[in-house]
Formats: C-alpha cells, sequence, structure tokens
C-alpha cells in the first residue's frame, strides 16, 4: 500500500478557503490564492488574527473524535481497518470544517489575499499535526517520562499529576512507563487506551494535549525550516505555554532548546546520505526524472475520468449532492488503483513511490485551480500574445476556440483528443511541481528525489511562467 507522505506537507502552504472561495476569486480575474508565495500578512484593519486558538480547538475536536473510535472518522492508524492514507483524508474533513468555522466567526472575504493566507495555513497545520499525532505523542511521553525521573529524584512526591498541564494524565504515563521495550507489551492498558478512556470526559485534557503538540510541531517542525528559507507565515510563535510548560517540551522556559533539550538537531553534513547531496556541479533541472511519467499517466487518466462526471466517483463538485470529502475520497482511492495496476513500480524506491503518489493526489486534488491559473498565466502573457496565442493554445495544453467557462465542451475534448489531454496533463502538473511543490518543500527544508523541476517540459517560456508568482 502506497503512503501519500507529501500531502501534508504541501497542505500546509496549499490549504484553501474551498472551491465557491477560488471561484469568487476567479470571477475577480486574480490569481488563484493557492498559487501565490506565502508571505505574512495581516486581516483588514491591521490586526492579524491569532490562529492558534482555532487550531488548539480543532486537535482538540481531533482527540474527542478519535477517543470516540467513529468507523467513519477514525483518526488513529489500526491496520485490520484501514489504510494509512485514510488519517489524512479524515484529517482533512476535521480541518474543513474548522476553516469554515472560521471563515464565518470572522467574516473572512474569499478574495482577500491576507485573509485566505490565514485560512491556508490554519487548515495545513491542523492537517499537519493531526497526521503526525502517533509520532509527536510518542514524543511527548517521553519527554514526560524524563521529566518525571527527574522530578522523583528530587522527592517530588505528587509529581504525576503534574503532567495534566501538558495533556499527559498519570493512568496513561504509567501505562507508558510499564511498556517492555523489548516486546513492546504493557501490563495494563496500552498508552493510547488510557489516553482515550480519559479525554473523552476531559475537556482541559484535550486542550493542554493540543497546545503540547501544536507547540512541538511549530518549534521542531515547522519553524524550522520557514526560518531558515526567510519564510514568514502568519502565527509561527510559540505563545501559548507557560514557563512550566515549556520547560518540559524544550527544556527551559524560554522554549528555546537547552543541551539537555529533547529538540531534534539537524543533521552533520557527515550525517546526510550520499545519494541525497546534490554535487555543486550538477544542474538538477538538466537531470530527467524517472517519476514524471508515472505521475504524468495518472494526472491524465485523472482527467479523463474527472471529464466523465460520474457521481459515484467524482473528481470535482459535480453538483450539491457532492462534497469535497468525497473528492479527496475518490483521489484517493483512483491513485491507490492506478499504483496497484502498475507493472513497473519494482524499479523505483519506496520513497519514489511515495513522491509518486503524493504528487499524484496533490495534482488531481488541484486541477480546477491549476487549470484556471495555467489560463491566466498564459493568456495574460505579452509574449505568448505576441506569438499569436490562438495558434498555440492546444500545444499549452489549453482548448483553441473555447472558454474556460465551456467545461462540457473542455470535458468532451479530453475523451476525444489524447494528445490534448497529455498536453494539459503536462501543463497542469508542471505548474504543480514549480509553483507548489517545489517552493513548499524548500520552504520546509526537505529533500526531494530528483528535484521539482519541469524537466518533461522544453519551452523556457512555459517554465518561466509555471514558475511561483510573488504578491505585489
Amino acid at each position: 500500500m502506497i503512503i501519500v507522505t507529501l500531502l501534508p506537507a504541501l497542505l500546509l502552504l496549499t490549504s484553501a478557503l474551498g472551491s465557491e472561495a477560488f471561484s469568487a476569486a476567479r470571477r475577480a480575474g486574480g490569481f488563484s490564492p493557492p498559487l501565490v508565495a506565502c508571505r505574512a500578512t495581516t486581516a483588514a484593519g491591521g490586526n492579524e488574527i491569532d490562529l492558534h486558538p482555532p487550531t488548539i480547538a480543532a486537535l482538540s475536536r481531533a482527540f474527542l473524535v478519535r477517543a470516540e473510535k467513529d468507523p467513519d472518522l477514525l483518526l488513529r492508524f489500526d491496520q485490520s481497518r484501514m489504510e494509512e492514507w485514510e488519517i489524512a483524508l479524515n484529517a482533512g474533513k476535521v480541518s474543513q470544517a474548522a476553516v469554515e468555522a472560521f471563515v464565518k466567526e470572522h467574516s473572512l472575504n474569499p478574495t482577500n489575499d491576507s485573509h485566505v493566507e490565514m485560512t491556508q495555513v490554519l487548515g495545513g497545520r491542523i492537517v499537519a499535526v493531526i497526521t503526525r499525532f502517533d509520532e509527536l505523542e510518542e514524543d511527548l511521553l517521553g519527554r514526560c517520562a524524563r521529566r518525571l525521573v527527574e522530578l522523583e529524584d528530587e522527592g517530588d512526591d505528587a509529581c504525576r499529576n503534574w503532567f495534566v498541564r501538558v495533556g499527559v494524565p498519570d493512568s496513561e504515563l504509567e501505562a507508558f512507563t510499564s511498556v517492555d521495550t523489548e516486546l513492546g507489551l504493557t501490563d495494563g492498558a496500552s498508552p493510547a487506551d488510557a489516553f482515550d478512556a480519559e479525554c473523552l470526559f476531559c475537556e482541559d485534557l484535550r486542550a493542554n494535549r493540543a497546545r503540547s503538540l501544536l507547540a512541538m510541531f511549530l518549534k521542531e517542525i515547522e519553524g524550522p525550516g520557514l526560518r531558515r528559507n526567510k519564510v514568514e507565515v502568519p502565527c509561527m510563535d510559540v505563545d501559548f505555554l507557560g514557563d512550566e510548560e515549556l520547560e518540559v517540551l524544550f527544556g527551559s522556559k524560554s522554549g528555546e532548546p537547552n543541551e539537555e533539550s529533547n529538540a531534534p538537531t539537524p543533521p552533520k553534513q557527515d550525517d546526510v546520505p550520499a545519494d541525497s547531496v546534490e554535487p555543486d556541479t550538477v544542474d538538477i533541472s538538466a537531470i530527467a526524472s524517472p517519476l514524471h511519467p508515472v505521475v504524468l499517466d495518472a494526472v491524465e487518466e485523472g482527467l479523463r475520468l474527472r471529464s466523465k462526471n460520474i457521481t459515484t466517483s467524482p473528481l470535482r463538485l459535480i453538483d450539491n449532492s457532492i462534497e469535497m470529502y468525497d473528492v479527496q475520497f475518490t483521489v484517493g482511492k483512483f491513485v491507490e488503483r492506478f499504483l496497484s495496476s502498475r507493472d513497473d513500480l519494482n524499479m523505483f524506491t519506496t520513497e519514489e513511490v511515495e513522491v509518486i503518489g503524493g504528487r499524484a493526489v496533490g495534482a488531481l486534488m488541484r486541477l480546477e485551480d491549476l487549470e484556471w491559473e495555467w489560463n491566466h498565466r498564459v493568456t495574460s502573457s505579452g509574449s505568448f500574445n505576441d506569438m499569436g496565442v490562438e495558434e498555440y493554445m492546444h500545444e499549452v495544453g489549453l482548448a483553441r476556440g473555447l472558454e474556460q467557462t465551456d467545461v462540457g465542451a473542455i470535458d468532451q475534448l479530453l475523451l476525444d483528443d489524447s494528445q490534448f489531454a497529455r498536453s494539459r496533463a503536462e501543463r497542469l502538473y508542471g505548474v504543480f511541481l514549480m509553483s507548489l511543490e517545489g517552493p513548499g518543500v524548500e520552504a520546509s527544508g526537505n529533500v526531494i528525489p530528483h528535484g521539482s523541476f519541469a524537466d518533461f517540459i522544453d519551452d523556457e517560456l512555459q517554465i518561466e511562467l509555471m514558475r511561483p508568482k510573488q504578491r505585489k
């Protein structure tokens, strides 16, 4: 089974208000909100809205949902009942509900760039933290266990109950410390079961846990990569914890790690795998990525499937009966079936297959936005207009003689003309790589196999149009 690992990272920088918001932005004639570079912004009126409270509330809600074990909204991986990608899908549902409530509460304008950015960051963070619940919670319990040993050595008999402040009840901490490190067994309830039982009836415990995991995410996952690349997004600081909570989580009251801190440190150069370091003399854009042809096959096939407008397998909001999570579910299942049908995946590493799956999901989830963005960039380009853009429409994946709003006619053309379908898939995927994935991966400080350059496009003018557009 393919685990779509890139989706949460991409969502962090590219989540959106929703389909209605994008439609409004298009009618206003501007660039689609997800495809512009992030920067620090403020809401209308000059005061930035604090994103931490709605994020914490959404994460707290997620803990309750997880503890209730709703079979339609599972948020903890159970190998016997679900696939790992379903957690990302269900996290998206929680995030979507939180963003919709946030937009309504603050009467946000979907055509206002600063409002859109706030919803992007809010939705992306919620998904990113929920999909990391297991690893963050294990880390949190480890920190509390080490701090517990220190307090017991100091003779503090009531120290166990103190950890409720960071969202760890005594029963969970006891279960965690009693786990056999060799066999992974515990004498009683598992830490997960112990927390679920406690949090069902304690809202404060859920909120405390949410604050701790959000702080760890901001301080040690999101923050370092963004700051290293001089990228700013709203509400990056951890200003919602007290000194004692900061000391437990990060080893100092300021929140800055000290020598005994549990915070991860950047790997030394010698620790970085040799195949992940690009030699200075190598131009990554000159090396053809073996991953792109497979992703392009998926995007082209997805375009054709979407054109059929099958209500039981929707890849767009066909009518009022279709919700965005229906589209998300269909995309996930489509990519899963697509990859299962390929007989050439054994030539790729596990990481490469995960990248292929993540890219296919990321592009297919944003087809309409990519279409509108590419159409706008091409038709508003002076260089293309000078050459006579109508002559080049099919070559750049646009329908000659059709308006972008002629959805039915474009759908039929995609079904009838395989060359046009491929050309369109290449351009939409190129915009996704150059304007979304590339900047997002760079900002996070990560490395992706073979890079994010659209080497399948041999026209420098088109490549330039695919690069991210900066806000003015």
